[in-house]
């Protein structure tokens, strides 16, 4: 009890040490989340009402495996925001609780470490390997170790503590049975690769428990007994990372582990060579930031950052031969906890390299992060074979002096080697000022978010800030595997009764109009302008317009039309005043892979009007509004129905699942002369 209680202080100074030189920015700034912070944001406050159910986006399309970290954060955000207001921001929060969950399976490790090796300078020199080791890490890649909550970033520790407790329980130990059931679990949860590396790690250490038992004739039964209340804690705990996994199965076809396995089947030639994967993994010692750019545009990988970053490369030779000559010295003497050290680091590495080669895409660093927790692994072994030909210090006060002070020398990682510049300047967050008023005196209940790809980051912003200030806000449909699903807009019913606005946001939208909300990002909630004396909505070529006028239904690209995409399209504009009545002029030709030869087209008019069509060829549909029509709103909304819609998927010709019903080229306006 007294050993923990050590450790436990070793924590919360640790945890203080990255806490407390940033206090203004956590205690006293507040701040709104930018690109994935934000996106992974609107799945914490899921998480804070139970209804998170999977990981953070992948670029791919899914989700990883499960939520397990944002229910930290939740909590996080939980007990220091609403309840104590300790902090200003949840961001502030999140920050916090992810910087004690790896402070935390850090000196897990430490503990695990001094149990079973028995030297009591193997902590603070751990402790010192730590702060250069990871030092390094974080200059390299600002904040990706201790302070980060990037879900690429957050597997560093909890990946360490799982393979040394592994080790543990390899070695005969079911003390170990708890972190490496909670880290695995986080493991799991937070990527996709994982289950690579936990489930045969994890396979392996209960296998060479239960052989260890066998052949020293122990009881299993007696060895579990004397743990229950451990074993019993760590399988409640197994069924909780286990049931979103589970709820998302009985999804079917539907479920993001269906996505999963049809990403990896669909993307099967996309894989690196063994050359190629063992490459990548030589970046990590060399601590390369951009591992993809060793590659040229064939594959080959450039090996001069082996001789550019020389030092590191000297000093990881001198660390594999340690290895190798500690290697015979440790077997020899038996201890089997680092005789399974030893084995899972091989068995790691051999992994990793395997996941290289599963890899789709360029060989980007996050997708390996957690190399750099494998690679300490290493060092550890290199100071267990330094510790046996250490002295023991005369009084164990001496190693914990030590220990203590050694925390000092994490400083340079906490400012990521960058003391005069604050931690807000390398996280992405910003404030918005005038949301709250701007958002307050808009009419509509639900804000459609409309921007371009490339002000997705900024856009994430404003959606969880008015998220959080008690605003729905809606967005395309393309945009769903981040925004989620909850953020689709339901067009056929909230913009017809004007319980939507439409929020334009860019970063140049140059209109004298806009509202700059921060960051770069400017606002417009006035709809673009239809001249009924002659204006035209283009759907293709070079002259494009249409993506200006679009809520949703189309996908609009270069060729010489676009199709429809659902079973519904909706256009908004402002109509200027007309003194006659106004002749819409629809240039449309139907789709005719499905049986249905023609499509049916319903289109209304600020839902005062509503015409049906059944569209057999190419043709122009004119709508004639009435000018009484055409000057009643302010804005105007173009409301196309395609109930034939149908996928070339459904339909069996090809693999697009989007609902094409028509191809549209143009959209005209023009005023009827009165008689």
């Amino acid at each position: 009890m007294k050993e923990n209680k050590k450790f436990i202080l070793l924590w919360l100074a640790l945890f203080a040490v990255f806490v407390l030189p940033h206090f203004r920015f956590f205690f006293l700034q507040s701040c709104s989340e930018l690109g994935d912070f934000a996106v992974n944001a609107l799945e914490i406050t899921k998480a804070k009402s139970f209804t998170a159910l999977y990981g953070n986006y992948s670029r791919w399309g899914f989700h990883h495996p499960g939520p397990a970290f944002f229910y930290v954060y939740a909590a996080g955000e939980y007990l220091l925001h609403d309840l104590l207001h300790a902090v200003r921001s949840p961001y502030c929060a999140h920050v916090i609780a992810g910087i004690i969950i790896q402070t935390g399976f850090f000196v897990w490790t430490l503990v695990i470490l001094r149990r079973h090796v028995p030297h009591p300078l193997i902590v603070p020199l751990v402790l010192v390997a730590g702060a250069l080791h990871f030092g390094l890490v974080n200059y390299q890649i600002i904040s990706s170790s201790f302070k980060s909550i990037w879900p690429p970033f957050v597997l560093l520790f909890p990946f360490l503590c799982f393979l040394v407790a592994c080790a543990a329980i390899a070695a005969g130990s079911t003390t170990e049975i708890l972190p490496a059931i909670i880290c695995g679990g986080l493991l799991v949860h937070g990527h996709v690769a994982q289950p690579l590396f936990v489930l045969p790690f994890f396979t392996l250490a209960v296998v060479a428990f239960v052989v260890r038992s066998v052949i020293r004739h122990q009881s299993i039964t007696t060895e579990l007994r004397k743990h229950s209340n451990r074993l019993i804690l760590s399988a409640v705990l197994l069924a909780i990372f286990l049931l979103p996994i589970f709820l998302d199965y009985l999804k079917g076809p539907r479920s993001n582990l269906h996505q999963i396995l049809v990403h990896f089947s669909e993307h099967s030639d996309d894989h690196k060579s063994f050359a190629q994967s063992l490459a990548y993994l030589s970046t990590f010692p060399c601590y390369v930031s951009e591992p993809e750019k060793i590659f040229d545009s064939s594959g080959k990988a450039h090996l001069e950052f082996l001789s550019e970053r020389w030092p590191f490369t000297a000093g990881w030779i001198v660390i594999a031969a340690s290895l190798a000559g500690f290697a015979p010295i440790a077997f020899k003497r038996g201890n089997p906890f680092v005789i399974w050290l030893y084995v899972y680091f091989g068995i790691g590495v051999g992994l990793t390299i395997c996941w290289g080669m599963l890899q789709n895409g360029p060989m980007l660093g996050f997708n390996s992060h957690f190399n750099f927790a494998l690679l300490f692994v290493a060092i550890v072994l290199a100071i267990i074979g330094v510790c046996a030909y250490l002295p023991v210090p005369h009084s164990p006060r001496v190693a914990i002096v030590l220990s203590f002070a050694t925390v000092l020398l994490y400083l340079p990682t906490v400012y990521s080697g960058r003391f005069h510049s604050p931690l807000r300047a390398h996280h992405q967050v910003a404030e918005f000022p005038e949301l709250a008023s701007i958002a307050r005196n808009d009419p509509g209940t639900t804000k459609y978010l409309k921007f371009n790809h490339s002000d997705w980051p900024a856009v994430a912003g404003v959606a969880i800030a008015l998220e959080r200030l008690g605003f729905q806000f809606a967005v395309a449909p393309q945009w769903e595997f981040m925004f989620g699903a909850d953020h689709l807009l339901n067009h056929l019913t909230t913009t017809q009764t004007k319980r939507v606005s439409v929020w334009n946001l860019g970063s140049r939208l140059e209109n004298t109009a806009d509202v700059q909300l921060g960051n770069g990002l400017f606002l417009r909630r006035s709809a673009p302008p239809i001249d009924p004396h002659g204006s035209e909505i283009i759907f293709a070529g070079s002259n494009i317009n249409a993506t200006e006028y679009l809520i949703e239904g189309w996908d609009i690209t270069d060729e010489p039309y676009s199709w429809s995409t659902s079973k519904a399209g909706l256009l908004y504009f402002h109509p200027q005043p007309a003194t006659s009545d106004v002749n819409i002029g629809v240039d449309i030709f139907p789709a005719k892979f499905s049986k249905n030869k023609s499509q049916r087209v319903i289109i209304s008019f600020n839902d005062s009007l509503r015409r049906d069509y059944e569209i057999t060829a190419p043709q122009t549909l004119n709508v004639q509004i009435p000018a009484a029509i055409w000057n009643q709103k302010g804005d105007a909304d173009l409301l196309f129905e395609f109930p034939d819609a149908i996928s070339p998927l459904a339909a069996g010709v090809s693999q697009d699942a989007r609902e094409i019903s028509c191809g549209f080229t143009r959209i005209r306006f023009q005023e009827v002369p009165s008689n």
